[in-house]
């Protein structure tokens, strides 16, 4: 063979053999940015710390919630992690409750309390949930820190506070608590309207009357209208008090400092962690992250994806 035409192939193969190494590139970017990137993304950063979409999928899926609550309880997780250590909470979890609350959680299920019977219902946990032991303990710790911080505000609820006396006219709908305000303002009597038109029979009955209440055992916004907004006898403007109902409510008694009754003290408690977390919200720097807008519907949509396969 000649010289001329054997420096022809050679370079023929050395562009063949470059053009399938381009492509094999190429093949390796798109696979790479469509199949391997979009899970390694963060997805949610709380005052710095990273939760990377992989992790996020993890959870929704052992959760099987929807996803945007799961970034919700994620947000609360990394605050309490980051604030229940620290004082005036001091709030340690020890390896040691940490097994205590998980050989709790086998004998919950009908599981033996020998070490085997115990260590086999870990390890099927484990694989059901698709979490490394270390990612599985993490989220023991974290209930364990949300169990004790409630505790520890629980403990602190005062029993005598502020309270006012709210009595309601409950309507079916904001326009018909409009129509309401009107009638009052044109000089109805509060009490008779409440009579003939809360749709709540027990407060016709009752001629509206709710009873005392603390600030915190209302909704925010009647919240803020009874304590922040009103003085005796003045008649708030048409509240929404959740998808069922509206409302016009007046305060006919307040009173400083008044013993706290069990009904409101349960109220209390039982929404503890969520005043506390409203209140440390705004101190906490949140960022949520999605595939390129943030986190809006083609990113929910591929998440929802992703857990359909899972």
């Amino acid at each position: 063979m000649k010289q001329p035409e054997i420096m022809r192939r050679r370079k023929t193969i050395i562009v063949a053999v470059f053009v399938v190494i381009i492509i094999a590139i190429v093949t390796a970017i798109v696979i790479y940015r469509s199949r391997i990137a979009p899970f390694r993304i963060t997805v949610l950063e709380v005052d710095g710390t990273s939760i990377k979409m992989q992790d996020f999928l993890k959870r929704a899926s052992m959760i099987a919630a929807d996803p945007r609550s799961v970034l919700e309880t994620l947000i609360t997780e990394q605050i309490i992690k980051e604030i229940a250590l620290q004082p005036p909470y001091s709030i340690k979890v020890t390896e040691k409750d940490v097994e205590l609350y998980l050989r709790e959680m086998a004998r919950g299920k009908g599981k033996t309390n020998s070490d085997d019977g115990f260590q086999t219902w870990y390890r099927q946990q484990r694989e059901k949930t698709n979490l490394s032991e270390n990612e599985y303990e993490d989220i023991i710790r974290s209930n364990l820190l949300r169990r004790e911080l409630v505790r520890y505000l629980t403990d602190r609820i005062p029993t005598v506070a502020e309270q006012v006396h709210l009595y309601m006219i409950a309507q079916r709908t904001v326009e018909d608590a409009r129509e309401v305000k009107q009638r009052l303002e044109a000089g109805e009597s509060f009490f008779g309207l409440a009579r003939e038109l809360n749709v709540d029979e027990e407060l016709r009955e009752q001629s509206g009357e709710l009873g005392w209440y603390p600030r915190y055992a209302l909704p925010d916004n009647i919240s803020r209208a009874a304590f922040d907004e009103l003085d005796i006898g003045q008649y708030s403007e048409p509240l929404v008090v959740n998808q069922q109902f509206a409302a016009i409510v007046v305060v006919t008694e307040r009173e400083d400092a008044k013993e706290i009754d069990e009904r409101n003290l349960q109220m209390l408690k039982s929404n503890v962690l969520e005043r506390w977390l409203r209140d440390e919200l705004p101190h906490h720097k949140i960022v949520i992250h999605g595939l390129k807008n943030g986190y809006d519907k083609e990113t929910e949509a591929w998440v929802r994806w992703q857990l359909q396969k899972m």
